[in-house]
């Protein structure tokens, strides 16, 4: 994960220049002004600093700690320590949390303290994190960061066009975005927040729900600050890997929570869409275009469905005419819309939904699935499962948000990466790099397939003898 660049208030600041102050590019062609307020760019940088659960490792020296003894900084998710160390950056160090207090060393070299009061983690669900923190000053805040869907719903409407258009921009270019948030909190309302979230947290039935409906509470009438764009590199091979699978005869399907246009790019980069491919959307913004939108995605089916059918006759020679002719097809479904998909009433004509969804599918060389929640992707696995001729499934992840799609799977494959050992623990084999893949399954898989039908020949050899 490397930092590359964010936006505040509209204006882009790059990840890789050395200045601090002025730094910042506009969106667009401006003749007053060329940056953020920077009251706006102090609060953007604290609340990157602050709003995480990164932690820190000291070196120390063998003799024990020196002086200017370096630290590093851990976290389950590589993408709080890339926000963390962009805002280093820029000025604001993260120095740690200590008895309840983090911190942070600001542009001028001062040392700033603030008290961590709660902590909101984030969940799948949410798509957020929050923290509320107290100033040396008295002042209470909450910082929120998450995905753009769901804290552009909870901020002030006039603060959401400038933003919007770089995160999207951002997306398109195949970074990861979050975006940040904060409000004030008045001592009145904090007390009562503290006493429900205490409750909450020692409720001995339904505590998940209790808090999610805190924080939904909490979380709302904020301010927006800016967003940030992360990039998360493809590892070496990965392109190659998944030709050499395609060309196997397998079917790929990518299973991510990113953004569907930051999905879409990362799709293009390992080759498993290429530029002649025609994509299928089965997306919100395909589907909100009508008021009913389980008639809109009805419609969408049926279309193509006969789109594909049409493609690619029943017949097994023409099937193979088809695939080496006629038009290549991806498809693009969001969570929200697999969920319309798989809880379709059933008292009406969209009980079969999910039997019109799969046939598509499987006619596609490619599926994409966006904005994915960890459950999302078993279901998905689950449903592949249990289709006619029972195909065999491989499911391949490196962080724990992998882990319902691993076990759902026939094989589960785990990468040892920066994301944690989630996976890797929870799987039937582990690989370093995805590249390994290829010659896990091309290789190894091909040898041990041979190895059990010789042993199988010599078992009726032996039994008949």
């Amino acid at each position: 994960m490397e930092f590359i660049e964010c936006c505040i208030d509209g204006h882009k600041y790059k990840g890789t220049t050395e200045e601090v102050d002025g730094l910042s590019q506009t969106d667009g062609p401006s003749t007053f002004f060329d940056k953020a307020d920077k009251n706006r760019e102090e609060l953007f940088l604290r609340a990157l600093c602050l709003c995480h659960t990164v932690e820190i490792k000291t070196n120390d020296a063998v003799d024990g700690p020196t002086e200017a003894a370096e630290f590093t900084y851990i976290s389950s998710s590589p993408d709080e320590i890339a926000l963390v160390k962009g805002a280093k950056k820029f000025g604001f160090t993260f120095l740690g949390n200590w008895n309840g207090h983090i911190r942070v060393e600001n542009q001028r070299k001062e040392i700033e303290e603030y008290e961590l009061l709660h902590t909101l983690n984030f969940d799948s669900v949410r798509r957020r994190m929050s923290v509320i923190v107290k100033t040396q000053g008295g002042d209470i805040l909450l910082f929120c960061k998450g995905a753009d869907s769901s804290i552009f719903p909870r901020v002030h409407n006039h603060e959401i066009e400038l933003t919007k258009a770089h995160v999207e921009r951002n997306a398109m270019d195949g970074y990861r975005t979050l975006c940040v948030a904060f409000k004030e909190i008045a001592p009145d309302d904090f007390e009562r927040i503290n006493t429900q979230l205490i409750e909450a947290k020692m409720a001995l039935q339904d505590r998940e729900e209790k808090l999610e409906k805190i924080f939904d509470e909490i979380e709302t009438n904020m301010n927006l600050i800016g967003a940030t764009a992360v990039e998360d590199k493809l590892q070496d091979q990965a392109a190659e890997t998944i030709e050499a699978l395609h060309a196997a005869g397998l079917k790929v399907w990518v299973l991510t929570g990113d953004k569907m246009e930051t999905a879409k790019s990362t799709c293009y980069a390992c080759r498993l869409f290429q530029t002649n491919t025609e994509l299928l959307e089965l997306t919100t913004k395909t589907i909100e275009e009508s008021e009913r939108k389980e008639d809109r995605l009805h419609e969408l089916l049926i279309e193509y469905r006969k789109k594909l059918l049409h493609e690619f006759p029943k017949s097994t020679r023409s099937l193979k005419k088809a695939w080496t002719e006629h038009q290549e097809y991806g498809l693009i479904i969001d969570g929200s819309t697999l969920s319309l998909i798989l809880n379709s009433s059933q008292d009406s004509s969209s009980n079969n939904y999910k039997s019109i969804f799969l046939q598509i599918c499987m006619k596609c060389t490619a599926v994409l699935c966006c904005r994915m929640a960890p459950l999302q992707k078993a279901q998905i696995v689950r449903m592949v499962k249990n289709l006619k001729g029972s195909p065999i499934t491989l499911s391949i992840g490196d962080g724990a948000n992998d882990v319902s799609m691993i076990l759902e799977s026939h094989v589960g494959i785990g990468i040892k990466g920066k994301e944690g050992r989630q996976a890797a623990r929870n799987s039937d084999y582990s690989v370093p790099k995805f590249k390994h893949l290829k010659k896990l399954l091309l290789a190894h898989g091909h040898l041990y397939y041979v190895r059990i039908a010789h042993l199988v020949q010599y078992f009726f050899y032996k039994v008949c003898d």
